[in-house]
């Protein structure tokens, strides 16, 4: 008796074990089903964020340093398309960012977002300056309405001039679990002193 009980429990817990194992496998081939669907749809997550931007800094013989990419760009993107509907898009005159990089050693910026421009017209830029370019880096009130860009109170903002001034700002999101401030100061020492990362690359996502 007491041996067929022992048996019944050992069959309980591996009958539990594996019942917990499927529904974690089901729930990551779920979330992975998802995440293709989205890209499949032209959506962006950090991981096709990061991987552009170093095709892009590959292109340029240039290597990503430190990278940060948005984890809200697939709900901005479609945000904006619901704006675009209810002709409701703002006329901002500054860029969202979805991902900064930095290549200290080859003293280069990519950039990449969208830009507000009149009469609601949305485009997105993908683009490297050089470190000489950049006039100023410093930390402001999320510029952009909480329906767009939702619980994030600060940004990075960098002002841009190659020829043409451009002011892009980089939503600082709770999910890259940094203080905003530290990740400023980050940036800055990098664009400004050439401080080389802590390590290498410094991912944030």
């Amino acid at each position: 008796m007491m041996y067929a009980i022992l048996v019944m429990i050992l069959l309980f817990l591996v009958g539990y074990v594996l019942a917990r194992w499927l529904r974690m496998v089901f729930a990551e081939g779920r979330d992975a089903a998802r995440e293709a669907l989205h890209v499949a749809r032209g959506g962006k997550t950090p991981r096709t964020l990061i991987e552009d931007a170093r095709v892009f800094f590959a292109r340029e013989d240039c290597e990503v340093e430190f990278v940060a990419a948005s984890t809200q760009a697939g709900h901005v993107t479609d945000n904006l398309m619901r704006k675009r509907e209810d002709d409701a898009v703002p006329d901002m005159g500054i860029g969202l960012l979805f991902t900064l990089a930095i290549d200290v050693s080859g003293a280069r910026l990519y950039l990449r977002g969208i830009e507000f421009r009149a009469g609601g017209e949305i485009e997105e830029f993908e683009r490297s300056h050089g470190f000489s370019e950049v006039v100023a880096i410093d930390q402001v009130e999320n510029p952009f309405p909480p329906s767009l860009v939702p619980e994030v109170g600060t940004a990075l903002r960098i002002v841009v001039d190659d020829g043409r001034q451009h002011v892009v700002c980089l939503p600082l999101e709770r999910a890259w679990r940094i203080r905003a401030s530290d990740l400023v100061s980050r940036v800055r020492g990098m664009i400004e002193d050439g401080q080389k990362p802590e390590v290498t690359p410094v991912i944030v996502q």
